[in-house]
């Protein structure tokens, strides 16, 4: 009878710890369309449908944190999260995933400002708003070459755009499917001029637990091979029109 009963506390709680493993925290940043909060309130985006496809086709159910950046790495190098995108920051905790995110870095002025940029050297002396950790992603060149600029960082990207708009910034710098999804939303009115200045990057997430992040490899690997990733990038992109 004993060793009934114990058998059955094993089984019992190696279904609890099972279970517990079958949810997934995930910690992503905000920034449409890659990440945010739909009208109803659910998590959505490039990123996050993919991130979602990949683990419940694995087997996993998820439960999406959309944060500021700072927010997502002090809280994922806390240990408070299983997964979070984009890795574009140091971590002393997790695994890197695949880099699967095509992010490009543009640099977006006022129309009527005439401004034109070719290279990175061209921003110098002027007023630029970034993302946060722009500095550390886009590394020294980029550092150097506003070195002698009005630079500072925001994670507010409306409120950038608003600097903008309002003529208190000469320049925005930021990821081009993300602030030509907020112009279209938010600022319709304001004609851009948008500079290519900077190569494409690709990035991964991170999770905490190896054996995890080798599953969502070979899983975002599928996603993208059977072509899922380049329809999601297709709808947001018949989406959000360049401006």
């Amino acid at each position: 009878m004993k060793a009934a009963v114990i058998f059955f506390l094993t089984i019992l709680l190696s279904s609890f710890a099972y279970a517990e493993k079958e949810r997934l925290n995930i910690a992503v940043n905000l920034g449409p369309p890659w990440a945010y909060y739909d009208a109803t309130g659910k998590a959505t985006g490039i990123d996050v449908e993919t991130i979602r496809a990949v683990f419940n086709e694995l087997g996993y159910t998820t439960h999406f944190w959309i944060l500021p950046y700072n927010r997502l790495i002090k809280e994922f190098n806390d240990e408070k999260f299983d997964f979070a995108s984009p890795a574009a920051f140091h971590s002393v905790v997790g695994f890197r995933t695949t880099r699967y995110l095509p992010y490009r870095d543009v640099a977006i002025t006022r129309k009527a400002d005439g401004i034109r940029l070719h290279k990175w050297e061209d921003l110098k002396s002027m007023r630029i708003v970034a993302y946060q950790h722009a500095l550390h992603v886009l590394g020294p060149e980029f550092e150097k070459a506003v070195s002698f600029s009005h630079y500072i960082e925001l994670a507010e990207r409306d409120v950038q755009l608003k600097l903008l708009a309002f003529e208190r910034t000469d320049v925005v710098v930021g990821e081009k499917r993300l602030l030509h999804y907020i112009l279209k939303e938010n600022h319709a009115e304001l004609e851009v001029t948008t500079h290519n200045i900077f190569p494409v990057q690709h990035y991964g997430g991170i999770g905490l637990d190896e054996a995890l992040v080798q599953q969502f490899n070979r899983g975002v690997n599928r996603f993208i091979n059977n072509g899922h990733f380049e329809k999601l990038l297709n709808k947001w992109e018949q989406n959000v029109d360049s401006p």
